[in-house]
């Protein structure tokens, strides 16, 4: 039992930890000896940006709103015909990034004063806490049930059309 594949990676592990800190290896964002907590360090967060900068790119130069796009539909919307709160938010972003405020405010309003914060704030959030090579923390229920709650009401108001 000793012996076992995980008991072996385990001691590996441990062995480069105590080297790497006996070598005094300078502590840069992109290592983190194994056993850390996180283990990613800022990668994730600055991948998940990274992507959205390319996101953006791409829906600056491709237009979403023509037949035969390349952005997906709503899976949603193109099974049943019901709108997601987050319906027409590719649009939406398309819009703002080409300056036109009022037609982002059409496609998703609540997304676009509501969304694209929130969004913002808990990419910040989850930075802040991968450089300090902690988790990131739960969302409290101040927090949780407000979003929810909008979310099924923006639903419902869509979908109805009171």
């Amino acid at each position: 039992m000793r012996d076992s594949p995980m008991n072996v990676q385990l001691a590996e592990c441990e062995r480069a930890t105590r080297r790497a800190r006996a070598c005094r290896v300078p502590r840069v964002w992109w290592f983190r000896p194994c056993g850390t907590l996180g283990g990613m360090g800022v990668r994730g967060p600055v991948a998940v940006a990274v992507a959205a900068v390319g996101a953006g790119v791409g829906l600056v130069f491709f237009d979403p709103n023509g037949p035969g796009s390349m952005w997906p539909p709503c899976p949603l919307y193109a099974l049943t015909g019901i709108q997601c709160p987050a319906c027409g938010s590719t649009r939406m972003v398309h819009a703002l990034l080409h300056g036109d405020f009022a037609t982002a405010w059409h496609l998703n309003a609540v997304m676009l004063v509501a969304g694209l914060p929130l969004l913002a704030w808990l990419w910040f959030r989850w930075l802040r806490a991968a450089r300090r090579d902690e988790r990131t923390p739960p969302l409290s229920p101040q927090v949780g049930v407000p979003v929810v709650a909008l979310a099924v009401v923006w639903m419902l108001v869509r979908n109805l059309a009171l």
